[in-house]
């Protein structure tokens, strides 16, 4: 049996697994998409009572770490 080189790409939409041999050449890949879904700006300007609109923080008192 050969010696292979599996590469593995975790992506926002997709899973991709490439098989490459030691010497470079393709021999398999496989993709796997799955939906994405996304949350409007207004549903993250108050988290936990922190207005977030616009990635700065307008009430920064309230910040607890």
């Amino acid at each position: 049996m050969g010696k292979y080189l599996l590469a593995h790409d975790l992506g926002t939409s997709g899973n991709k697994a490439t098989l490459f041999s030691i010497e470079g050449q393709l021999i398999a890949s496989c993709t796997y998409n799955y939906d994405v879904y996304y949350i409007s700006n207004e549903d993250l300007c108050v988290i936990d009572n922190i207005t977030t609109c616009g990635g700065s923080y307008k009430d920064s008192d309230n910040i607890n770490f």
